[in-house]
């Protein structure tokens, strides 16, 4: 029996054609890897722009407390709440917060026009002597239809929890 091993060439083609099989399976392999990678990237930077696109407004609403001074003894606290941003908000609950012992006091205002500073009637009047740290709390809907809890610098989105007192 006379056993041929075939030429140079046939040694070549049997060891490099296995090689290039699994070369080519690893660098398939990596590419789904590799797109797998940048379609959660896509999907992040969609996110966040979304996010970003959901805050812009409320970004620009802001609200304080004004002392109206027209009592010796006390003060009268008026909320402010200045609309900045290029669009309306609705639906607009006004909450003084951090009184001791007593429920937080609320206005509801309609509609606040985009560019505009909405100044309530006074409600509240405290001894003015009183070292309680007030603020005030706002709760809105913006023109996509969101719900925003806003307090000082903070907001969050309450959009289906209900209201922020519940």
């Amino acid at each position: 029996m006379d056993l041929q091993w075939g030429t140079i060439p046939d040694w070549v083609a049997a060891i490099s054609t296995p090689i290039a099989i699994g070369a080519l399976l690893t660098e398939a392999w990596r590419s789904r890897k590799q797109r797998a990678v940048e379609s959660r990237e896509r999907n992040d930077r969609a996110e966040a722009a979304e996010a970003e696109r959901k805050q812009e407004q409320v970004a620009r609403v802001t609200s304080w407390l004004q002392d109206e001074g027209k009592a010796v003894n006390y003060q009268n606290l008026t909320p402010v709440i200045d609309n900045a941003s290029a669009m309306a908000i609705y639906d607009v609950v006004a909450r003084i917060r951090g009184l001791a012992g007593e429920p937080p006091e609320e206005k509801r205002i309609r509609i606040i026009p985009p560019g505009t500073r909405s100044v309530a009637e006074p409600w509240l009047a405290i001894r003015a002597e009183s070292d309680e740290l007030l603020d005030v709390e706002i709760e809105f809907k913006d023109a996509r239809g969101l719900r925003w809890l806003r307090r000082g610098a903070e907001y969050r989105e309450i959009t289906g929890i209900g209201s922020a007192t519940a």
